[in-house]
C-alpha cells in the first residue's frame, strides 16, 4: 500500500515549473499538492487523479481505479507521459479549493477561539423581545344547531 520515496519524488519532479509543489504523506499514501491544492494521490507507486469534468477531454480514455478500499473511482495517471501529467495538473488546479486548516483537539488556537466566541456571545446585545400581542376580541359564537337563534346582544341605548 505504501509508495516509495523515489516514485513520489519522480511525480513531484514532473510538476516542476507548474507552481509550488509539495508532497504530504498520509493514510499510507501521499497527496501531491500544487499551489496548496491536492491534485494527485499516490498510492502503491501509482498516481491517481480525481475524476472531474474538466479532465474528460484529457483523460476520458484513461484507465480508472480505486486508490484504497472505500474511495471513489479515480483516473490512473500515466506518469510516463510527462507532458500529459503537467497538462492534467494545470487543467485541474483552478477547479480545486485549498483545504481548510484543521485544528487539533487541544490546540491553544482552538482554546483561544472558544474563549473569544464565549466573550463575543456575552458582549452581544440581548435580542429585543417582541411586544405582547393585543388580545383578540372574542368572536361571536355561531348557532350550534340549524335554525337555532344566537343570543340577543344587549341594546347599547339601555332600552329593552
Amino acid at each position: 500500500m505504501a509508495s516509495s520515496d523515489e516514485f513520489i519524488s519522480f511525480v513531484v519532479g514532473l510538476l516542476e515549473g507548474a507552481g509550488e509543489v509539495r508532497p504530504r504523506r498520509m493514510f499510507g499514501g501521499c497527496l501531491i499538492y500544487l499551489n496548496g491544492k491536492p491534485v494527485f494521490l499516490v498510492d502503491d507507486d501509482t498516481a491517481y487523479v480525481k475524476i472531474h469534468p474538466c479532465l474528460e477531454e484529457l483523460l476520458g480514455d484513461a484507465e480508472k481505479g480505486v486508490p484504497y478500499p472505500g474511495a471513489k473511482e479515480h483516473y490512473i495517471l500515466d506518469v510516463d507521459d510527462a507532458g500529459r501529467v503537467m497538462d492534467v495538473a494545470l487543467a485541474l488546479e483552478p477547479f480545486l479549493e485549498v483545504p481548510k486548516p484543521r485544528m487539533k483537539k487541544d490546540s491553544p488556537t482552538k482554546a483561544l477561539k472558544s474563549e473569544t466566541n464565549l466573550k463575543a456571545k456575552a458582549q452581544a446585545k440581548p435580542k429585543v423581545q417582541a411586544k405582547p400581542k393585543a388580545q383578540a376580541k372574542p368572536k361571536a359564537s355561531k348557532p350550534s344547531a340549524p335554525g337555532a337563534r344566537a343570543p340577543k346582544c344587549p341594546d347599547p341605548s339601555g332600552s329593552a
